[in-house]
């Protein structure tokens, strides 16, 4: 059946999502064990009029407790060191951080709901395998070198798929994952099975919401097309975006409910672009059409104060001199760049969608922090940010636009900190001086 021109006539009892260990990967969210996407398959659950069962291959699970692993004995080392510096112990041992970790990461795969998909060794044909490697055949990489894992994986989806009915009125298996070597892999397989591969949450859940509503998959794109115009115009100068300043609303929340409680010094957030992505329709809840779009922002991290507070800023925590900015010559109030810094928010709004499939005006549901990734201060911005679909004023118009204004006021009055004059001179690591370039062939020839 073509999925993307026909009605889908078929809608089958069960519908199995199984996702590969980067689908379930919550990116550059340090706070998150889990992608917090799959928040939206849950909530799917009870709007759709099949039963949507989410599943993740223990091999996925296994490697996802590596990577979490890894970052807990990372962390663990830094805040020892750090206590050790204070000459303070950490209250828990490094195995404790780690079993902490895999405690949460169980909890979030329990809230979740999840089925984990076990792979039976003894029925994995690993000669087969071996000779794909050596053969450079997916899901091994042209080197030979990387796939073993995701060999494992496509065995795990083969023999779970291999014990469910091929019935197209009994059940459908959508595998997402955005490894099209997996992918190609599981293709070769020719599974008896209805079975459909999607490289993204968006594509997706958008999958899953017309499969629900019995509408072709093409006519789902028609309305994201028409939603994209409704969240804001191609022009940018309508729609939601504009008319709630959700620029403005974005970039003051990220300061007031992310910056401030993390940070001992004023700082704020100076945009440098932006991208907006195309609309995702997450759900269908009777003639009211609810979607998600992603906001992305690139810019520079910056901490304010006056001279003495950046001075001292400079000197024992950032250990290099960084760029600086007066933001009032009078008293001596400056900023200093921290980092670059990319920042996304998830944007939930709906419309109401009529008989003759014309949408009403949008409306605003939440706002809320997705992911954020600090780049270092000497980064350059190029290209679009790694999620799907974006586009930026700079697509359309020459110039971005500008909505929002530094509130520099907001940083001015805050009242010097008192440890600012605790800390003695001694107390501060020197910075050690750069040699220039003339002083290193002076002494090398001496």
């Amino acid at each position: 059946m073509d999925r993307n021109n026909a009605i889908i006539k078929i809608k089958p009892d069960k519908v199995y999502v199984i996702f590969d260990t980067n689908s379930i990967h919550p990116g550059s969210d340090e706070n998150k064990l889990l992608s917090s996407r799959l928040a939206d398959y849950v909530n799917l659950r009870s709007t759709v009029p099949y039963k949507l069962l989410i599943c993740i291959p223990d091999i996925a699970v296994k490697e996802r407790q590596y990577q979490i692993k890894q970052k807990a004995i990372s962390s663990w080392e830094k805040a020892e060191r750090s206590l050790r510096f204070l000459c303070q112990a950490l209250p828990l041992t490094r195995e404790e951080a780690i079993q902490t970790a895999f405690n949460f990461l169980e909890k979030e795969i329990k809230s979740t709901g999840v089925d984990i998909l076990p792979l039976e060794f003894s029925n994995v044909n690993f000669e087969s395998i071996s000779k794909a490697s050596i053969e450079r055949k997916p899901p091994f990489s042209s080197s030979g070198e990387k796939g073993f894992r995701d060999a494992l994986i496509a065995e795990t989806i083969v023999q779970f798929v291999g014990t469910l009915p091929t019935d197209p009125h009994k059940c459908l298996v959508i595998v997402v994952s955005g490894d099209k070597i997996l992918i190609k892999a599981l293709e070769k397989r020719d599974l008896s099975i209805n079975i459909e591969y999607v490289l993204d949450h968006n594509n997706a859940i958008n999958r899953l919401v017309a499969l629900g509503e019995g509408v072709s998959y093409s006519k789902i794109q028609k309305i994201l097309f028409q939603a994209d115009e409704k969240f804001i115009s191609r022009d940018w100068k309508s729609g939601l975006f504009c008319e709630e300043k959700l620029e403005s609303k974005i970039l003051e929340q990220f300061e007031k409910e992310i910056l401030d409680p993390i940070t001992f010094v004023p700082a704020y957030f100076e945009k440098e672009d932006f991208f907006v992505s195309t609309p995702s329709l997450i759900k269908v809840d009777g003639n009211l059409w609810h979607f998600i779009t992603f906001v992305e922002f690139q810019g520079g991290l910056w901490v304010a104060g006056h001279c003495d507070n950046i001075d001292y800023l400079e000197e024992s925590i950032l250990k290099r001199s960084v760029t600086r900015k007066v933001l009032d010559p009078n008293d001596g109030f400056l900023s200093a760049l921290l980092t670059k810094l990319t920042i996304t928010f998830r944007i939930d709004w709906h419309m109401k969608r009529f008989k003759d499939d014309r949408l009403s005006n949008a409306s605003l549901s939440a706002i809320a922090p997705y992911m954020k990734k600090s780049l270092g201060p000497e980064h350059v911005f190029s290209g679009r940010p790694e999620l799907l679909g974006f586009r930026s004023p700079k697509n359309s118009i020459h110039e971005p636009i500008h909505i929002r204004e530094i509130d520099r006021n907001r940083h001015r009055y805050i009242e010097k900190p008192e440890w600012i004059d605790t800390h003695c001179e001694h107390d501060i690591e020197k910075i050690p001086s750069e040699e220039t370039p003339s002083n290193k062939s002076t002494d090398s020839s001496a």
